[in-house]
């Protein structure tokens, strides 16, 4: 029989729907049910395609004498983390200040009232190095609390007092850091350049060891470093990584799209599930790389994993589904691995022993008895051995792909989570214009313009504020700050790929909503939920980029991007507050504050605003976004004087058209082709 998740709509939840276990949503409800019964709440958090939740999904909620247990003696609640990421940030926080390394599945045990006061990850269902099972576990939390009631009040007091006096003491440091002014010296860059390069892998790319994620943000600082500062370290470092990450396992050569991250500090051996913010970040740094670089390894991968997610991971309505699982038929990557007699029984001879010799293929297989894909590191060397010349092998590898694509689309496909997310789509959004960008190609550019405008409808919660989550015709959840400040970057940047104001002001209307609901009146960071939130033991804030990039950071840049193209002053003061308040420690430890630190590297070259009018504004301002990478600078265009845009304003003239390059709303004396406006940016 169903429990009470059958009625829910997130993917995660749904999975857990007929567990013998009592699963409750995180409603007030349940909160309400474990108080009227005196029961400890567990609260179990994960994802759809997280792998370990999968395990202990078997290994426990699964099996009717644990599930009988649990519901005997607890009120159970089941989250996903994807949904709900404001719970999951507390409790994670909680564990962790436990001692425990964080992880999903999160379980942990908390009071009627919602305060933590035990918790771990993944339990097995037998004692397994040196960890008690699942079963000892509730055994353990229900003896202690019906018979050491006061001491698990104890320690979940301590631990909701340790929780907001980190926060709070977080807030504090940073204030007691605040530098005089937002702007850095190049030598301050520097020191954060020489912190980044201890963490480097000089040998395969990214930081640090296994398991190894993109860092996409640290990279992206890395480009602009070396882009603004001309340093071939920084260079080699961003291409090293992304050259490797291609060519190995992070990276799907026949469909495209990257992978989470791999188990391996090579990119080897990849956790195969893939996720939407991945590679909405990875693409936009595709983009910025190919443009700085020109590099064809770059814009093929760029297209690759663009039309993958538009082919595979988009809703008939335009939105964007979340991910696709590691696992099909229970094997985790089976879906996307390889044995050489497959191979050959699939294509020619000849083209067959190309493949194979191309991917680094064995009989035996690269990893457990099968083969990932591994492009040759070396292609001269390869063509050379096998006498190929570089545009005979394209179109053999490309036939070859697309012969091994119609087969593995036979096979059980892992299973795709399709809620919509606003946070995450809204990357996609500015990752698909980055693209068009690049590539030229408008396909992506239209593709952007139909997932915004459907955020823009179907997400919409109240006149200015939105819902978090959308699955099929149901949106629910209030949005976050990373929802707001992700939504007005899609904004801005699709207002300046196709000069349309309405996309420009609805960004104001968001940012104007997040100063309203979001805002701290003692301090300049946002919290990361509204103030409406009484489920909550705890309203914290986003500082951290973790897989993605933080709320408050992007903010940062939002304002920064307004101000120049709107002039209100409330944005550069807000933004000067935000930048003092974290430059210390966002400049000392980048590869956590990498999106925040990007700001200061940008900021110390100088923000310009680009204003073009008259005849042929628009395709000007497309060329030049075409053909020139400027993150530090603003572009806005229009042929018309009817303009709601101040950095527009008064400048219309009608005829020949007219170049304008601001700093600081200040303008220079305006130039009439765009070559003699390239020479002095």
């Amino acid at each position: 029989m169903p429990n009470r998740l059958s009625t829910e709509t997130s993917p995660y939840l749904l999975q857990h729907a007929h567990n013998p276990v009592d699963w409750w949503a995180y409603t007030h409800e349940a909160f309400e049910a474990a108080k009227s019964q005196d029961k400890p709440i567990l609260v179990s958090i994960g994802y759809s395609t997280c792998h370990w939740c999968h395990v202990m999904e078997r290994d426990a909620f699964e099996v009717e004498p644990v599930a009988a247990y649990m519901n005997a003696h607890f009120i159970n609640i089941k989250v996903d983390r994807e949904e709900r990421p404001d719970v999951d940030d507390i409790y994670m926080d909680a564990i962790q200040a436990m001692g425990v390394s964080g992880g999903w599945p999160l379980n942990c045990f908390l009071l009627p009232d919602g305060r933590p006061f035990y918790g771990g990850t993944y339990y097995p269902p037998e004692p397994n190095y040196g960890r008690p099972s699942w079963v000892q576990i509730l055994q353990g939390v229900v003896n202690a609390y019906k018979h050491r009631r006061d001491t698990v009040v104890e320690q979940a007091e301590r631990l909701t007092q340790q929780l907001t006096r980190n926060d709070e003491s977080f807030e504090e440091r940073l204030l007691g850091n605040t530098p005089a002014s937002p702007v850095l010296s190049p030598a301050t860059l520097m020191l954060t350049y020489q912190t980044l390069q201890s963490s480097m892998d000089r040998e395969y790319g990214g930081f640090g060891g296994a398991p190894k994620f993109p860092s996409t943000m640290a990279l992206r600082w890395l480009l602009y470093f070396d882009l603004y500062y001309d340093q071939p370290g920084a260079r080699a470092h961003v291409e090293r990584s992304l050259d490797h990450m291609i060519f190995n396992g992070l990276y799907d050569p026949l469909a495209g799209g990257f992978a989470r991250y791999t188990t391996d500090r090579a990119w080897r051996i990849p956790h195969f599930e893939k996720m939407l913010y991945d590679n909405a970040l990875l693409c936009s740094l595709l983009a910025e790389s190919y443009r700085a670089y020109g590099k064809p390894l770059y814009a093929e991968a760029l297209r690759q994993t663009l039309d993958f997610v538009m082919h595979d991971m988009q809703s008939p309505t335009g939105g964007f589904y979340s991910a696709y699982d590691a696992d099909s038929e229970g094997v985790e990557g089976l879906y996307y691995l390889w044995t050489t007699d497959e191979i050959r029984s699939l294509l020619p001879t000849e083209q067959a022993a190309y493949l194979i010799d191309y991917y680094q293929m064995t009989d035996e297989g690269n990893w457990e008895s099968r083969n990932i894909l591994w492009r040759q590191p070396n292609e001269t060397a390869f063509l050379e051995r096998h006498r190929l010349d570089a545009d005979n092998w394209q179109h053999i590898r490309r036939e070859a792909h697309s012969t091994l694509l119609d087969y593995r689309r036979q096979r059980v496909a892992p299973h795709l989570d399709d809620k919509i997310l606003l946070n995450w789509n809204a990357l996609m959004v500015t990752a698909l214009i980055a693209g068009y960008h690049a590539l030229g190609d408008t396909v992506y550019l239209e593709c952007a313009r139909r997932n915004l405008d459907f955020l823009l409808r179907r997400l919409r919660r109240s006149q200015h504020g939105y819902y978090h989550t959308y699955k099929e015709g149901t949106a629910k959840y209030a949005a976050y700050l990373d929802d707001y400040a992700y939504l007005a970057e899609a904004c801005i940047a699709l207002y300046q790929a196709t000069l349309e104001e309405k996309y420009l002001l609805q960004a104001v209307t968001l940012i104007d909503y997040v100063f309203e609901h979001f805002a701290d009146p003692t301090h300049p960071l946002f919290y990361y939920t509204e103030a409406d939130q009484p489920d909550l033991i705890l309203r914290k804030k986003d500082r951290y980029d973790n897989a993605t990039p933080s709320g408050n950071a992007t903010l940062l840049h939002v304002l920064q991007q307004l101000y120049l193209l709107i002039g209100d002053p409330r944005y550069r003061s807000h933004t000067d507050a935000m930048a003092q308040a974290m430059s210390a420690v966002a400049t000392q430890h980048p590869l956590s504050f990498g999106r925040w630190a990007s700001y200061y590297l940008l900021s110390t070259y100088g923000w310009q605003s680009i204003a073009i009018t008259d005849d042929d504004a628009y395709e000007q301002a497309t060329r030049l976004q075409h053909e020139r990478l400027l993150p530090h600078a603003v572009v806005a265009a229009s042929s018309s004087s009817a303009t709601q845009v101040a950095l527009l304003r008064g400048r219309y003239q009608g005829g020949t058209t007219t170049f304008y390059l601001c700093k600081d709303l200040q303008c220079d004396l305006p130039v009439h082709t765009l070559e003699e406006l390239t020479a002095r940016l």
